[in-house]
């Protein structure tokens, strides 16, 4: 039987989610319309992939075994579609990435660079308070950003979540906790970040609390190195994405999971429209990649 790949993408979706309707709500599709396409997978294979009951979907033996093959022919199909539109583009020069640590996902551009050997990639770092200002101003031509972003001529793609963790001095009373509430800190002080958009320096420390009280703010900083040195110091309570801990080994502090406020995101950015092949490129392999 030769694969068809519409119904492989619905299989890959619901065995990853494991919910139907979520599934659906992942691949746009009507709850029914993926129902039907399942069920004719199972009809063409001979076997069923999922146990259902009302409340739960797992795979049977059969969708466990076909999952990673699924997951292969298509990553192979998707890669074959941007080899011809790299060809037919003539995919070659610089593409200028703006990132700022924390946000950016090194996978990705390590993939791009395997997919478009002829390409080129130049990356910016810029600072919390610079997410936009690298493509309004030619610096980046797209860019790794932390949302929420509130300018409506930038077009955002979230890419990943990450879960936040509190930056705390190793003395802490919390330090040796293996999560922790928000609501925990009391009115500890948080560093902030003064020169950062309003919208994403209140989402950044948590103002309001989930309860509606008010962040207390510390130190303000521009970078991570200036957060973890005040948290260091004492001199307030740091709040970061989880991959910050991967960038930084620091005896002087711990990170400490906080489990009741909204994960940070992060996502690609970049003015539209997407002129050059190679951003269409770019943007095209992290849909596929992260499934977007």
């Amino acid at each position: 039987m030769e694969p068809d790949f519409r119904l492989l993408r619905s299989f890959v979706a619901v065995a990853e989610e494991l919910h139907f309707g979520e599934a659906a709500v992942r691949l746009r599709v009507a709850q029914p319309a993926l129902s039907k396409q399942i069920a004719k997978l199972e009809s063409d294979l001979g076997v069923s992939l999922f146990d259902r009951t009302s409340r739960r979907v797992r795979l049977t033996p059969a969708g466990e075994a076909l999952l990673p093959q699924a997951r292969t022919a298509l990553e192979q199909a998707r890669a074959g579609l941007r080899r011809a539109r790299a060809v037919g583009e003539r995919t070659s020069g610089v593409l200028r990435v703006g990132f700022m640590t924390g946000a950016i996902q090194p996978a990705l551009l390590r993939a791009f660079e395997r997919e478009y050997p002829a390409a080129g990639v130049d990356v910016k770092r810029y600072d919390w308070f610079d997410q936009t200002a690298c493509l309004r101003d030619g610096r980046a031509d797209i860019a790794f950003v932390c949302p929420p972003i509130e300018e409506a001529d930038i077009r955002v793609e979230v890419l990943a979540e990450q879960t936040r963790l509190a930056v705390l001095p190793r003395g802490h009373p919390a330090a040796g906790r293996s999560a922790l509430s928000i609501l925990d800190l009391g009115e500890e002080p948080v560093i902030g970040h003064h020169r950062a958009p309003r919208a994403w320096a209140r989402f950044s420390a948590v103002d309001p609390r989930p309860d509606g009280s008010p962040a207390v703010y510390g130190p303000a900083v521009d970078t991570v190195e200036e957060k973890l040195e005040h948290a260091a110091a004492g001199h307030g309570v740091g709040l970061v994405p989880s991959s910050i801990r991967d960038h930084y080994d620091r005896d002087d502090v711990v990170f400490v999971p906080v489990t009741d406020i909204p994960p940070c995101q992060s996502a690609l950015a970049w003015l539209p429209p997407a002129r050059s092949p190679l951003m269409r490129a770019f943007v095209a392999l992290a849909r596929d990649r992260y499934g977007r």
